[in-house]
């Protein structure tokens, strides 16, 4: 599974948690399935996690996640991770787009 909200490009959603990994299986949520969201504890020291997930959307309209929340953290944030010339760039998002599987 992609760090991800879709599978291209790939989408990080950071927040700031610390303790054991956490895990589950699937959730629905009108036409979007939440695929396999999971983190792992975060290193000592480190100010913030990473969370990893994918969202389908099986509407006919396309949709965007705009907000998240976790009582492991204090915030959380939306970022864009890209690869150039062997160095990864992580730029903060607003919103990220889930397209419809019929679009």
């Amino acid at each position: 599974m992609l760090p991800a909200v879709i599978r291209t490009p790939t989408w990080t959603t950071c927040v700031g948690s610390h303790g054991a990994p956490a895990v589950a299986h699937q959730y629905e949520l009108g036409t979007l399935v939440i695929g396999h969201p999971w983190s792992r504890p975060t290193a000592p020291g480190m100010p913030m996690g990473v969370a990893y997930l994918s969202i389908t959307n099986n509407g006919k309209t396309a949709d965007a996640l705009v907000a998240a929340s976790s009582p492991a953290a204090a915030r959380v944030e939306f970022h864009k991770t890209t690869l150039a010339d062997g160095m990864a760039r992580m730029r903060p998002l607003t919103e990220i787009a889930i397209r419809s599987r019929e679009l």
